[in-house]
């Protein structure tokens, strides 16, 4: 039987070495889930803290890193939740697809682009187009969204349609 001193240092070394092996890799994978670093960034420091008050309070792990990766990946969900009930893709966003220091004819048809884009498709159909464009995949997508893949897949498959007609 340790002291707890030294139980706590045991503690904090083990956690250490595990966020040593596992921390690029689980911020490229977050990343990739995310689609930008902050929110990887944030996903890290708060599997590691869950990770920290779990084994504090005793519980033990088979596969610590697998935890670590799994819930990184409900956390970037569920931030994806979050902001696309908050925050549907507005005119405002979509016409930020033009680029002005780009060429000004390119600019016009980026606009135009944005602007049929935003008047042809539904707000859900915008957050689906968003997310798929960033990488997700229809499940995470349908996760983040509170709907099923299959949804998913007939909004962005009636999206596609509404922004070829136009």
């Amino acid at each position: 039987m340790c002291h707890p001193e030294q139980a706590e240092r045991l503690l904090e070394q083990e956690i250490l070495e595990l966020l040593d092996e596992c921390r690029t890799p689980l911020l490229q994978y977050a990343a990739g889930v995310a689609g930008n670093s902050d929110a990887a960034r944030d996903a890290l420091q708060e599997a590691s803290l869950r990770y920290f008050i779990a084994r504090r309070n005793g519980i033990r792990f088979e596969n610590p890193r697998a935890w670590l990766f799994r819930v990184a990946r409900h956390y970037v969900l569920d931030q994806i939740r979050k902001q696309s009930r908050q925050s549907v893709a507005g005119e405002d966003e979509l016409t930020r697809i033009a680029d002005p220091a780009g060429c000004p004819d390119q600019a016009y048809q980026h606009r135009f682009l944005a602007d049929v884009i935003g008047r042809a498709l539904s707000p859900r159909e915008r957050v689906c187009i968003r997310h798929r464009m960033n990488g997700l995949s229809y499940e995470d997508i349908g996760r983040s969204m509170g709907i099923s893949s299959n949804t998913v897949g007939v909004l962005i498959n009636r999206a596609v349609k509404k922004v070829k007609a136009a």
